[in-house]
């Protein structure tokens, strides 16, 4: 809820200040942008159903990096690119944690272009280091596999693990640390391509999922999830809606499923209303945070993994500890994380399930009558 405070009429380039608007006019209302991202649906009562967003046929695909010349302008970029991204409906903006950058994503040369001009006119000409456009890859699998006697050489991120006791079997891997103490059982499964199209547009919504931000998920993306998992007959899990434990971040079109039992463990989904922060256990936490590093640099050659199903199959430890102390310790100093990260990678890999994804740039040829046969 929000309180409108002030009105504008555009009137050219300028903006008047006015107590009221009459119905069909285009106007502009101040204190909205910590409220609603892109696009939203205002209304003096709840009962108003919320307008469809706008939907484009092209995602972005070319990725450049701005920083400012001058290191005193930086925060004066950071407000700017935010306001850039808040205007531009289809522009893509993300600080990378690892290096610092700050990433443009657009969908071609041409609005690469537009968005530069429009942050020099924000900045006000304020000198700007952009780097060469580049155009990302994604990561994935497929359904059919490829049979390697050893790591296939395009495999440059991955290394066969060290430190854990490794095998693979029956699609399945399990995998268990030296000591015998901890032993995963995990299987990777693709996503549809509707479904995987289906995430990455609410990847905004799941974002606030994930994060607990979202208390009330529209009835409407629930059930179309819940028919789009239903059809994904390679799971082989009844009521995988209720299995869900995170998406991964960034791009949401992975899922990690909890098809495990344990005595005394409470069965969560990252949909129940009861869900939130403080009632998540150090298990489900270390699991949820190794998936999520492991979909952000995948094992070919470290780009974002997309279509991926993560299915943990069992989970069990051996220690003559107290089991909750003993999971608690394995959290605090990261083992647990790191145990999912490379299971989650190294199922991956053995599945002989791996391929790249290439982006496509789609446009709309026009041309007059006389000469469409030409075009043809």
């Amino acid at each position: 809820n929000f309180i409108v405070q002030d009105l504008y009429i555009m009137m050219g380039k300028d903006l008047i200040n006015v107590d009221h608007v009459p119905a069909g006019n285009i106007f502009g209302m101040n204190g909205l942008d910590e409220i609603i991202y892109k696009s939203g649906t205002i209304s003096s009562t709840l009962d108003c159903p919320a307008f469809s967003s706008i939907t484009f046929e092209v995602n972005p695909i070319l990725n450049v990096a701005v920083e400012p010349q001058i290191l005193s302008d930086y925060d004066t970029l950071v407000e700017s690119l935010r306001i850039l991204n808040l205007s531009d409906p289809i522009l893509k903006y993300k600080q990378c944690t690892e290096s610092g950058e700050h990433i443009l994503s657009v969908v071609g040369e041409v609005h690469l272009r537009k968005c530069i001009e429009d942050l020099h006119q924000l900045l006000e000409n304020i000198p700007l280091t952009i780097s060469e456009p580049i155009i990302p890859f994604r990561e994935t699998i497929s359904n059919s596999t490829n049979f390697y006697t050893n790591y296939p050489p395009f495999i440059k991120n991955f290394t066969q693990p060290m430190d854990y006791h490794v095998s693979y079997s029956n699609d399945k891997l399990i995998i268990s640390t030296l000591d015998q103490k901890i032993c995963l059982k995990l299987r990777v499964e693709n996503l549809t391509p509707d479904l995987t199209e289906f995430l990455e547009q609410n990847n905004n919504l799941i974002k606030f999922i994930n994060e607990r931000r979202n208390k009330e998920i529209p009835e409407s993306f629930l059930s179309q999830l819940k028919s789009l998992l239903n059809a994904q007959m390679q799971f082989k899990i009844i009521n995988v809606l209720e299995c869900i434990m995170c998406f991964s971040t960034g791009l949401s079109t992975n899922i990690l499923i909890d098809n495990f039992s344990d005595v005394g463990r409470v069965h969560k989904n990252i949909f129940s209303n009861l869900l939130s922060s403080e009632h998540d256990d150090n298990l489900d936490i270390s699991l949820r945070t190794g998936m999520q590093l492991a979909c952000g640099s995948g094992p070919i050659f470290s780009e974002i993994i997309t279509g991926v199903c993560f299915i943990i199959e069992d989970i069990s430890f051996s220690t003559n500890e107290c089991k909750s102390e003993y999971i608690c310790d394995l959290t605090t100093s990261g083992q647990l994380v790191s145990l999912m990260k490379q299971s989650c990678l190294s199922c991956l890999v053995l599945s002989n399930k791996l391929r790249c994804c290439i982006p496509m740039y789609k446009c709309i040829v026009r041309s007059n009558v006389k000469i469409l046969s030409g075009v043809y």
